[in-house]
Protein backbone atom coordinates (compact mmCIF):
# COMPACT_ATOMS: atom_id res chain seq x y z
CA UNK A 1 0.00 0.00 0.00
CA UNK A 2 1.34 3.40 -0.99
CA UNK A 3 1.48 6.21 1.55
CA UNK A 4 0.16 8.67 -1.04
CA UNK A 5 -3.03 6.70 -1.69
CA UNK A 6 -6.51 6.88 -0.25
CA UNK A 7 -8.29 3.54 -0.07
CA UNK A 8 -12.08 3.60 -0.21
CA UNK A 9 -14.36 0.67 0.66
CA UNK A 10 -17.94 0.57 -0.67
CA UNK A 11 -20.46 -1.53 1.27
CA UNK A 12 -23.26 -2.45 -1.12
CA UNK A 13 -25.92 -3.85 1.16
CA UNK A 14 -29.08 -5.92 0.83
CA UNK A 15 -30.87 -4.30 3.76
CA UNK A 16 -33.08 -6.49 5.93
CA UNK A 17 -36.34 -4.51 6.35
CA UNK A 18 -36.83 -3.05 9.85
CA UNK A 19 -33.98 -5.15 11.32
CA UNK A 20 -31.53 -2.59 12.66
CA UNK A 21 -29.46 -5.07 14.68
CA UNK A 22 -29.16 -7.55 11.81
CA UNK A 23 -28.09 -4.79 9.43
CA UNK A 24 -25.50 -3.57 11.94
CA UNK A 25 -24.17 -7.11 12.20
CA UNK A 26 -23.83 -7.37 8.42
CA UNK A 27 -21.94 -4.09 8.22
CA UNK A 28 -19.68 -5.02 11.12
CA UNK A 29 -18.91 -8.33 9.44
CA UNK A 30 -17.93 -6.64 6.17
CA UNK A 31 -15.82 -4.02 7.93
CA UNK A 32 -13.98 -6.67 9.96
CA UNK A 33 -13.26 -8.52 6.71
CA UNK A 34 -11.84 -5.59 4.75
CA UNK A 35 -9.84 -4.23 7.68
CA UNK A 36 -7.88 -7.50 7.70
CA UNK A 37 -6.62 -6.86 4.17
CA UNK A 38 -2.87 -6.26 4.26
CA UNK A 39 -2.28 -4.42 0.98
CA UNK A 40 -5.49 -2.42 0.62
CA UNK A 41 -6.82 -1.72 4.10
CA UNK A 42 -9.40 1.08 3.73
CA UNK A 43 -8.99 4.64 4.92
CA UNK A 44 -12.66 5.40 4.22
CA UNK A 45 -15.72 3.12 4.37
CA UNK A 46 -18.96 4.19 2.68
CA UNK A 47 -22.47 2.93 3.51
CA UNK A 48 -25.71 3.12 1.48
CA UNK A 49 -28.98 5.00 2.04
CA UNK A 50 -31.31 4.13 4.95
CA UNK A 51 -29.35 1.03 5.84
CA UNK A 52 -30.81 0.88 9.37
CA UNK A 53 -34.34 -0.20 8.33
CA UNK A 54 -34.40 -0.03 4.53
CA UNK A 55 -35.78 2.56 2.14
CA UNK A 56 -39.44 2.96 3.09
CA UNK A 57 -42.03 5.46 4.28
CA UNK A 58 -43.92 2.81 6.24
CA UNK A 59 -43.65 2.32 10.01
CA UNK A 60 -41.09 5.10 10.28
CA UNK A 61 -42.55 6.31 13.56
CA UNK A 62 -42.00 2.82 14.97
CA UNK A 63 -38.45 2.20 13.81
CA UNK A 64 -36.75 5.59 13.36
CA UNK A 65 -33.60 6.09 15.42
CA UNK A 66 -34.19 8.80 18.04
CA UNK A 67 -31.79 11.65 17.14
CA UNK A 68 -29.66 9.02 15.40
CA UNK A 69 -28.13 8.12 18.76
CA UNK A 70 -27.99 4.34 18.30
CA UNK A 71 -26.48 4.72 14.86
CA UNK A 72 -23.97 7.31 16.03
CA UNK A 73 -22.87 5.04 18.87
CA UNK A 74 -22.42 2.10 16.49
CA UNK A 75 -20.48 4.06 13.85
CA UNK A 76 -18.36 5.81 16.49
CA UNK A 77 -17.22 2.53 18.01
CA UNK A 78 -16.60 0.99 14.59
CA UNK A 79 -14.53 3.94 13.34
CA UNK A 80 -12.49 4.22 16.53
CA UNK A 81 -11.84 0.47 16.71
CA UNK A 82 -10.49 0.25 13.17
CA UNK A 83 -9.09 3.79 12.86
CA UNK A 84 -11.08 4.39 9.69
CA UNK A 85 -13.27 7.23 8.43
CA UNK A 86 -16.89 6.15 7.96
CA UNK A 87 -19.21 7.88 5.52
CA UNK A 88 -22.35 6.70 7.27
CA UNK A 89 -24.77 6.50 4.36
CA UNK A 90 -28.11 7.54 5.81
CA UNK A 91 -30.70 6.37 8.31
CA UNK A 92 -34.31 7.07 9.21
CA UNK A 93 -33.99 9.37 12.23
CA UNK A 94 -36.43 11.25 14.45
CA UNK A 95 -35.27 14.66 15.65
CA UNK A 96 -36.84 15.02 19.07
CA UNK A 97 -35.90 18.71 19.30
CA UNK A 98 -37.55 19.75 16.05
CA UNK A 99 -40.09 16.91 16.14
CA UNK A 100 -39.41 15.85 12.55
CA UNK A 101 -38.27 12.73 10.72
CA UNK A 102 -35.09 13.00 8.67
CA UNK A 103 -33.21 10.96 6.10
CA UNK A 104 -29.98 11.63 7.95
CA UNK A 105 -26.32 11.16 7.03
CA UNK A 106 -23.56 11.05 9.68
CA UNK A 107 -19.83 10.93 9.00
CA UNK A 108 -17.26 9.84 11.61
CA UNK A 109 -13.49 10.34 11.78
CA UNK A 110 -10.90 7.78 12.85
CA UNK A 111 -11.12 8.81 16.51
CA UNK A 112 -14.88 8.26 16.55
CA UNK A 113 -15.69 11.96 16.42
CA UNK A 114 -18.63 13.25 14.40
CA UNK A 115 -17.31 15.10 11.34
CA UNK A 116 -20.68 16.38 10.16
CA UNK A 117 -24.30 15.51 9.48
CA UNK A 118 -26.41 16.07 6.38
CA UNK A 119 -30.18 15.81 6.11
CA UNK A 120 -31.35 14.87 2.60
CA UNK A 121 -32.48 18.00 0.78
CA UNK A 122 -34.17 16.59 -2.33
CA UNK A 123 -36.81 14.13 -1.13
CA UNK A 124 -38.22 11.73 -3.75
CA UNK A 125 -41.85 12.83 -4.10
CA UNK A 126 -42.95 9.97 -6.44
CA UNK A 127 -42.44 7.56 -3.52
CA UNK A 128 -44.04 10.09 -1.12
CA UNK A 129 -40.80 10.41 0.81
CA UNK A 130 -41.65 14.08 1.33
CA UNK A 131 -44.87 13.12 3.11
CA UNK A 132 -42.92 11.58 6.00
CA UNK A 133 -39.48 13.17 6.09
CA UNK A 134 -38.59 16.86 6.37
CA UNK A 135 -36.06 18.11 3.86
CA UNK A 136 -32.72 19.43 5.00
CA UNK A 137 -31.64 23.02 4.46
CA UNK A 138 -27.86 22.97 4.01
CA UNK A 139 -24.96 20.90 2.72
CA UNK A 140 -21.42 20.55 4.07
CA UNK A 141 -17.98 20.47 2.48
CA UNK A 142 -15.39 18.91 4.78
CA UNK A 143 -11.60 18.87 4.61
CA UNK A 144 -10.02 16.14 6.70
CA UNK A 145 -6.48 14.83 7.03
CA UNK A 146 -5.71 11.16 6.53
CA UNK A 147 -2.55 10.14 8.35
CA UNK A 148 -1.29 6.97 6.67
CA UNK A 149 1.43 6.44 9.29
CA UNK A 150 -1.13 6.61 12.08
CA UNK A 151 -3.29 3.96 10.46
CA UNK A 152 -0.25 1.80 9.87
CA UNK A 153 0.96 2.18 13.45
CA UNK A 154 -2.39 1.00 14.82
CA UNK A 155 -1.76 -2.41 13.26
CA UNK A 156 1.95 -2.70 13.99
CA UNK A 157 3.40 -5.66 15.85
CA UNK A 158 4.22 -5.02 19.52
CA UNK A 159 7.84 -6.13 19.06
CA UNK A 160 8.74 -3.43 16.53
CA UNK A 161 11.84 -1.44 17.43
CA UNK A 162 12.12 2.25 18.16
CA UNK A 163 13.70 2.65 14.73
CA UNK A 164 10.29 2.07 13.21
CA UNK A 165 8.72 4.95 15.11
CA UNK A 166 11.67 7.19 14.18
CA UNK A 167 11.17 6.30 10.53
CA UNK A 168 7.44 6.98 10.75
CA UNK A 169 8.11 10.38 12.29
CA UNK A 170 10.57 11.26 9.55
CA UNK A 171 8.08 10.38 6.83
CA UNK A 172 4.99 11.80 8.52
CA UNK A 173 4.81 14.92 6.34
CA UNK A 174 4.69 12.78 3.21
CA UNK A 175 1.97 10.49 4.53
CA UNK A 176 -0.61 13.08 5.58
CA UNK A 177 -3.18 13.53 2.85
CA UNK A 178 -5.85 16.20 2.86
CA UNK A 179 -9.16 15.15 1.39
CA UNK A 180 -11.97 17.62 0.62
CA UNK A 181 -15.32 15.91 0.27
CA UNK A 182 -19.06 16.23 0.52
CA UNK A 183 -21.93 13.78 0.88
CA UNK A 184 -25.31 13.70 -0.86
CA UNK A 185 -28.15 11.20 -0.89
CA UNK A 186 -29.73 9.45 -3.89
CA UNK A 187 -32.24 11.84 -5.57
CA UNK A 188 -29.87 14.77 -4.90
CA UNK A 189 -27.79 13.76 -7.94
CA UNK A 190 -30.63 14.72 -10.30
CA UNK A 191 -30.03 18.39 -9.46
CA UNK A 192 -26.82 19.53 -11.21
CA UNK A 193 -27.02 23.10 -9.89
CA UNK A 194 -27.08 21.77 -6.34
CA UNK A 195 -24.02 19.56 -6.90
CA UNK A 196 -22.27 22.47 -8.61
CA UNK A 197 -22.84 24.63 -5.53
CA UNK A 198 -21.09 21.96 -3.47
CA UNK A 199 -18.16 21.80 -5.88
CA UNK A 200 -17.77 25.59 -5.90
CA UNK A 201 -17.63 25.64 -2.12
CA UNK A 202 -14.86 23.05 -2.32
CA UNK A 203 -12.95 25.26 -4.76
CA UNK A 204 -13.35 28.26 -2.44
CA UNK A 205 -11.99 26.27 0.50
CA UNK A 206 -8.91 25.24 -1.45
CA UNK A 207 -8.39 28.77 -2.78
CA UNK A 208 -8.40 30.09 0.77
CA UNK A 209 -5.80 27.52 1.76
CA UNK A 210 -3.67 28.23 -1.34
CA UNK A 211 -3.72 31.95 -0.58
CA UNK A 212 -2.39 31.23 2.90
CA UNK A 213 0.27 28.94 1.44
CA UNK A 214 1.29 31.61 -1.07
CA UNK A 215 1.73 34.12 1.73
CA UNK A 216 3.79 31.57 3.64
CA UNK A 217 5.91 30.89 0.52
CA UNK A 218 6.68 34.60 0.12
CA UNK A 219 7.92 34.69 3.69
CA UNK A 220 10.03 31.58 3.14
CA UNK A 221 11.75 33.13 0.11
CA UNK A 222 13.37 35.54 2.52
CA UNK A 223 14.66 32.65 4.63
CA UNK A 224 17.47 30.12 3.90
CA UNK A 225 16.26 27.30 1.67
CA UNK A 226 15.02 24.17 3.45
CA UNK A 227 15.72 20.60 2.44
CA UNK A 228 13.25 19.79 -0.34
CA UNK A 229 12.65 16.35 1.15
CA UNK A 230 10.47 17.95 3.83
CA UNK A 231 7.99 19.37 1.32
CA UNK A 232 4.50 17.96 1.75
CA UNK A 233 3.20 16.21 -1.36
CA UNK A 234 -0.07 17.38 -2.90
CA UNK A 235 -0.48 14.42 -5.25
CA UNK A 236 -3.41 12.21 -4.28
CA UNK A 237 -4.01 8.71 -5.59
CA UNK A 238 -7.34 7.13 -4.83
CA UNK A 239 -7.45 3.38 -4.40
CA UNK A 240 -10.86 1.76 -4.14
CA UNK A 241 -12.28 -1.41 -2.65
CA UNK A 242 -15.81 -2.68 -3.18
CA UNK A 243 -17.72 -5.00 -0.90
CA UNK A 244 -20.78 -6.96 -2.05
CA UNK A 245 -23.06 -9.18 -0.03
CA UNK A 246 -22.66 -12.42 -1.98
CA UNK A 247 -19.64 -12.36 -4.30
CA UNK A 248 -16.37 -14.16 -3.66
CA UNK A 249 -13.19 -12.19 -3.05
CA UNK A 250 -10.93 -11.66 -6.05
CA UNK A 251 -8.34 -9.00 -6.68
CA UNK A 252 -7.40 -7.13 -9.83
CA UNK A 253 -5.39 -3.99 -10.37
CA UNK A 254 -5.85 -1.39 -13.09
CA UNK A 255 -4.06 1.88 -13.68
CA UNK A 256 -5.45 4.81 -15.66
CA UNK A 257 -3.87 8.02 -16.87
CA UNK A 258 -5.37 11.18 -18.30
CA UNK A 259 -4.58 10.15 -21.88
CA UNK A 260 -5.22 6.41 -21.84
CA UNK A 261 -8.39 4.42 -21.18
CA UNK A 262 -8.07 1.03 -19.52
CA UNK A 263 -10.30 -1.77 -20.76
CA UNK A 264 -10.15 -3.55 -17.40
CA UNK A 265 -12.55 -1.09 -15.75
CA UNK A 266 -15.70 -2.88 -16.94
CA UNK A 267 -18.17 -4.50 -14.55
CA UNK A 268 -16.61 -7.31 -12.53
CA UNK A 269 -17.79 -9.61 -9.78
CA UNK A 270 -15.37 -8.36 -7.17
CA UNK A 271 -15.19 -7.62 -3.49
CA UNK A 272 -11.55 -6.57 -3.42
CA UNK A 273 -10.22 -4.44 -6.27
CA UNK A 274 -7.81 -1.54 -6.61
CA UNK A 275 -7.57 1.20 -9.19
CA UNK A 276 -4.80 3.80 -9.03
CA UNK A 277 -4.98 7.19 -10.75
CA UNK A 278 -3.70 10.74 -10.56
CA UNK A 279 -6.62 13.15 -10.16
CA UNK A 280 -6.95 16.47 -11.92
CA UNK A 281 -6.51 19.71 -9.98
CA UNK A 282 -9.75 21.08 -8.59
CA UNK A 283 -11.69 21.97 -5.50
CA UNK A 284 -13.78 19.02 -4.40
CA UNK A 285 -11.78 15.77 -4.26
CA UNK A 286 -14.62 13.30 -3.70
CA UNK A 287 -18.40 13.48 -3.87
CA UNK A 288 -19.84 10.61 -1.83
CA UNK A 289 -23.31 9.42 -2.86
CA UNK A 290 -25.37 7.02 -0.74
CA UNK A 291 -28.47 5.68 -2.45
CA UNK A 292 -31.38 3.26 -2.62
CA UNK A 293 -31.74 3.48 -6.40
CA UNK A 294 -34.21 1.04 -7.97
CA UNK A 295 -34.81 -0.57 -11.31
CA UNK A 296 -35.76 0.28 -14.02
CA UNK A 297 -33.62 3.44 -13.77
CA UNK A 298 -30.17 1.84 -13.74
CA UNK A 299 -29.18 3.73 -16.90
CA UNK A 300 -30.12 7.02 -15.21
CA UNK A 301 -28.05 6.09 -12.15
CA UNK A 302 -24.88 5.57 -14.14
CA UNK A 303 -25.40 8.46 -16.55
CA UNK A 304 -26.13 11.03 -13.83
CA UNK A 305 -23.13 10.00 -11.75
CA UNK A 306 -20.80 10.17 -14.76
CA UNK A 307 -22.17 13.61 -15.63
CA UNK A 308 -21.67 14.92 -12.08
CA UNK A 309 -18.05 13.70 -12.10
CA UNK A 310 -17.24 15.34 -15.45
CA UNK A 311 -19.06 18.61 -14.71
CA UNK A 312 -17.34 19.13 -11.39
CA UNK A 313 -13.98 17.47 -12.10
CA UNK A 314 -14.06 15.33 -8.98
CA UNK A 315 -14.21 11.68 -8.08
CA UNK A 316 -17.68 10.31 -7.48
CA UNK A 317 -17.96 7.41 -5.03
CA UNK A 318 -21.53 6.09 -5.13
CA UNK A 319 -22.89 3.25 -2.99
CA UNK A 320 -26.27 1.74 -3.78
CA UNK A 321 -28.46 -0.79 -2.02
CA UNK A 322 -29.38 -4.11 -3.56
CA UNK A 323 -32.21 -6.50 -2.71
CA UNK A 324 -35.94 -5.71 -2.47
CA UNK A 325 -38.31 -3.78 -0.22
CA UNK A 326 -41.87 -2.44 -0.54
CA UNK A 327 -42.14 -3.60 -4.13
CA UNK A 328 -38.87 -1.96 -5.20
CA UNK A 329 -35.83 -3.83 -6.49
CA UNK A 330 -32.64 -1.89 -5.89
CA UNK A 331 -30.17 -2.19 -8.72
CA UNK A 332 -26.80 -2.27 -6.95
CA UNK A 333 -24.02 -1.29 -9.39
CA UNK A 334 -22.12 0.84 -6.88
CA UNK A 335 -19.59 2.94 -8.75
CA UNK A 336 -16.33 4.84 -8.50
CA UNK A 337 -15.91 7.35 -11.32
CA UNK A 338 -12.93 9.56 -12.03
CA UNK A 339 -13.03 13.24 -13.13
CA UNK A 340 -12.87 12.13 -16.79
CA UNK A 341 -16.09 10.17 -16.36
CA UNK A 342 -14.34 6.82 -16.54
CA UNK A 343 -15.84 4.05 -14.42
CA UNK A 344 -13.01 2.64 -12.31
CA UNK A 345 -15.02 0.20 -10.21
CA UNK A 346 -18.54 -1.12 -10.73
CA UNK A 347 -20.31 -3.53 -8.44
CA UNK A 348 -22.86 -6.07 -9.59
CA UNK A 349 -26.53 -6.38 -8.71
CA UNK A 350 -26.13 -8.85 -5.83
Amino acid sequence: MQNNSIIVCLVQLAVIPYKFQENKNKIEKYVEKVMKLKKCKPDIIVLPEMWNIGYTINRIEEYADMNGEKTKHFLTELANKHKVIIIGGSIASYNTYRKIYENLNMNIDIEGNLLNTYSKIHLFSPSKEDSVFTRGSQFNVITTTINKNRIKSSTSDSNETNNTSDSNEANSSNSKLECTFSTVICYDIRFPEFIRSIALKGINLKNQKNNKLNEYSKQQLQQPQQDSSSTETTTTIITSTTTSSTTKTTTTKTTTTNSKKNSDTNTKSITGSTSNLKPLEGGLDILFVSAAWPYPRLHHWKSLLIARAIENQCFVVAVNNCGEMDGLTFCGHSLIIDPWGEILIEGILK
